[in-house]
């Protein structure tokens, strides 16, 4: 649904109004659910929950059109490479958080995220690199044909 272009130009058109909207609905459920188990059934069931997520992702959509859809070098590598960085991303970060549990171990849990974070985001692009380069990989893993 939001690969087709027509919808995300039209989320654009009504991103600010969308946006306040989310925002108050935002307000209203926050004070709504104050306290409440984020992880009940009856809290991720509920019509209110699910409008309010789904308000979130149009206006998310809405908005990264209209302010974020900039090009330059980076984001012409990154939208080139988007489906071998989705592909390859979580085996290394499972791969980086099985070293950091079971052979670093931190005491503070907030060094492992923080080597998570960094460790992906240097690691991904250059095993994307790595793995571009070999035949058989390229186009078996990361769906790669070469013209």
């Amino acid at each position: 649904m939001f690969s087709n272009d027509k919808i995300i130009e039209n989320l654009e058109k009504i991103s600010i109004p969308l946006g306040i909207i989310t925002v108050i609905f935002g307000i209203v459920f926050t004070i709504k659910n104050y306290g409440v188990n984020f992880g009940s059934n009856e809290f991720l069931t509920s019509i209110f929950t699910n409008v309010y997520i789904w308000l979130v992702i149009l206006s998310a959509f809405g908005i990264s059109k209209k302010y974020l859809d900039i090009k330059n070098k980076f984001t012409d590598y990154m939208n080139k490479n988007n489906f071998s960085f989705y592909v390859l991303h979580y085996t290394i970060q499972i791969v980086i958080s099985f070293i950091l549990v079971e052979y670093i171990k931190f005491d503070n849990f907030i060094f492992n995220y923080i080597i998570l974070i960094l460790g992906t985001i240097i690691i991904l692009p250059l095993m994307t690199e790595i793995l571009k380069r070999i035949p058989i990989v390229n186009r078996l893993l990361l769906g790669i044909v070469k013209k």
